[in-house]
């Protein structure tokens, strides 16, 4: 059974504890069925948006559009795990599932040979007051590209880890037809959390710069003020109890701001610990959400939070 850790009426998850340590996430999947990723030609309002699309197979109906918001590695969408992820949630749900790369991250990561600039430069971008509005437009482009070529004309779900959290709550609460979100291994950032996570792999100068440019707490105030605007979105969130980035009162913090129907679990383990079952839960979230907005008489469950360890 998990422990509820609000008061009242909860629902129950299987108790969700990771048993193993895990580098990346994301690479723990099922093995694919769903085609290979098509590139699609996304034009922002500030140029090309690098974007990626998988599909079912055969002559199947490419089905509802799942958005997959990455994390902060520079690969951005060409990661290798992140693809794995994103053909488990097309093969899981039976959806088309689309990736954009973030702000300055894959094709979008900053050139040069000097590898601090580039980071400052990254760094400086996150912060950018004007960068999650921004980002929702790239995402409303893509969106807009997939239509246009007959993909993805029912309601919308969303999936983000980490960085895919932080600036994916402005891009849901942008988009407006998002029926239901994931949010994982995300929330309010603790301060120093940017430079604690970075330092471990990149080393004590990168997290020095990190913590030199971060703004958790600009950063935390509008992610929990678009959540407070998602009337219309199921949320389910997906953290650690031990994430050095989005600590368990950040989440907490991030969860509270949502208006409902919502939920939240924590696993045992740090930021990049997050396991199979937790994708597992993700899929199945999402699965009810969708059959609860395409079937006839489907209905929403009741508004019930609930926090399991």
């Amino acid at each position: 059974m998990g422990i509820p850790l609000h008061e009242g009426n909860c629902r129950e998850f299987p108790t969700p504890v990771a048993r193993g340590v895990w580098s990346n996430p994301t690479m723990r999947t099922s093995t694919p069925t769903s085609t290979a990723a098509t590139p699609v030609h996304v034009e922002g309002a500030g140029g090309r948006v690098p974007a990626l699309l998988w599909s079912p197979t055969g002559d199947h109906d490419p089905g509802p559009l799942l958005l997959l918001g990455h994390g902060g590695s520079p690969t951005g969408k060409d990661d290798a795990g992140f693809q794995a992820l994103a053909r488990r949630f097309a093969d899981g749900l039976g959806v088309s599932v689309l990736a954009i790369d973030g702000p300055v991250h894959g094709e979008r990561a900053p050139a040069g040979p000097d590898r601090v600039a580039r980071f400052r430069h990254s760094r400086l971008a996150l912060v950018d007051p004007a960068l999650p509005a921004a980002f929702a437009a790239d995402w409303s482009a893509a969106v807009d590209a997939c239509r246009a070529v007959g993909v993805g004309a029912g309601p919308l779900l969303y999936a983000g880890f980490s960085m895919g959290t932080l600036l994916g709550v402005p891009v849901v609460a942008a988009l407006t037809d998002v029926v239901a979100a994931v949010f994982g291994v995300g929330g309010v950032p603790a301060p120093g959390g940017a430079g604690r996570l970075i330092g471990t792999v990149a080393g004590p100068a990168a997290a020095a710069l990190a913590d030199e440019l971060d703004d958790p707490v600009l950063r935390g105030r509008i992610a929990t003020e678009a959540a407070a605007t998602l009337t219309g979105t199921d949320v389910l969130m997906l953290n650690m109890t031990l994430d050095v980035m989005f600590p368990v009162d950040g989440a907490m913090a991030l969860f509270d701001a949502f208006p409902g129907p919502k939920r939240i679990a924590f696993w045992e383990g740090g930021h990049t610990d997050l396991g199979p079952e937790a994708i597992s839960m993700a899929v199945d979230f999402l699965r009810g959400a969708l059959e609860r907005t395409v079937r006839p008489g489907g209905h929403r469950d009741d508004v019930t939070p609930v926090v399991a360890w």
